[in-house]
């Protein structure tokens, strides 16, 4: 069951707020700037209103997700830090006495209550209308770029991923001589970083005595040693090879159409200078908010972080 509740239950001790939460923190000035009553309009629908007990309100419990991703905390730890932190408390929109949910219950939350694939857009759209009232999108430039992020589960260790390398390596090796397994040092018998370290190592030494193997793309995925690199002559303006011989003409890869390349007009030049503000907006994403690996699996779940992530991201700006 839910009811409509969103004002601030009268406590005795709210008076605290003042004390310990100063105007200038930012948990403050984002619930001063943004009324998050939409959020209760948007997620109305998938509760009951008239069966089961009263529920938490939709309003605090989307609020722990931002929290999340503004500290990158799990569930666990930012439902124990809002305990004692009372800027956490002023936000959620809790007196300084009220007890706290369960960690469980922002799972079911994620899984019952946001339904809608609509969030992404609807945060976008709400801080974005926040911008525009406050006239502080002035441009008409619309950026479109793409991130990645890592997955949630299947993450490998170092040594993992040195095994398989060499695994490969060996397998590589074996299609063009196999008669260089003898030479090979035998396998680690410790499960540990080191030993597999100080394999590779004994296996890469093997294999750079044997210059008719080095040499082979398959097994050297285009690396060179220092003395077999090419330099760069800037006067001719062509590569030069370790005998001396320069390059006879300069290679243009493409579809040549015979059109101009757009990349080449007046226009793309000018819009170009603007990709940096993508590309930091990118950075700020990944690195201070955590969207560089998912928390969860599933595409719903990334897709909610994603969402929250950019919210925040786009309300630090707005206040900045």
């Amino acid at each position: 069951m839910l009811d409509n509740q969103l004002t601030l239950d009268v406590s005795p001790y709210s008076t605290l707020y003042d004390i310990v939460v100063p105007k200038t923190h930012f948990l403050r000035q984002l619930t001063e700037l943004c009324d998050f009553s939409f959020i209760y309009d948007e997620l109305e629908k998938n509760y009951r209103p008239d069966f089961g007990r009263r529920a938490y309100s939709p309003i605090m419990m989307f609020k722990y997700l931002l929290l999340k991703d503004i500290y990158q905390l799990s569930d666990v730890a930012v439902v124990e830090r809002s305990y004692s932190d009372m800027a956490f408390k002023y936000f959620l929109g809790l007196a300084p006495e009220d007890p706290v949910i369960e960690p469980s219950s922002l799972t079911k939350f994620r899984k019952l209550r946001i339904k809608d694939e609509r969030l992404l857009d609807l945060l976008i759209t709400k801080s974005v209308q926040i911008a525009l009232e406050l006239g502080l999108i002035r441009s008409h430039i619309l950026i479109v770029d793409s991130t990645h992020t890592k997955a949630h589960y299947n993450h490998k260790n170092p040594q993992e991923v040195l095994r398989e390398r060499s695994k490969a390596l060996r397998k590589t090796i074996y299609q063009y001589s196999e008669d260089i397994k003898t030479e090979f040092p035998s396998r680690p018998q410790e499960d540990t970083l080191v030993a597999e370290l100080r394999y590779t190592q004994e296996l890469i030494s093997v294999l750079e005595k044997h210059d008719e193997l080095t040499g082979i793309p398959a097994v050297s995925k285009g690396f060179r040693r220092k003395e077999d690199e090419f330099f760069y002559n800037k006067d001719a303006g062509l590569f030069v090879c370790p005998e001396g011989h320069m390059a006879i003409r300069k290679a243009k890869t493409g579809r040549k159409t015979g059109k101009c390349n757009s990349q080449e007009n007046h226009y793309f030049k000018e819009t170009v200078k603007h990709r940096y503000k993508i590309e930091a907006k990118n950075a700020e994403l990944k690195n201070r908010h955590g969207l560089d690996e998912a928390r969860a699996s599933g595409l719903f779940t990334m897709e909610l972080q994603a969402a929250t992530t950019i919210f925040v991201v786009n309300m630090k700006r707005i206040m900045a």
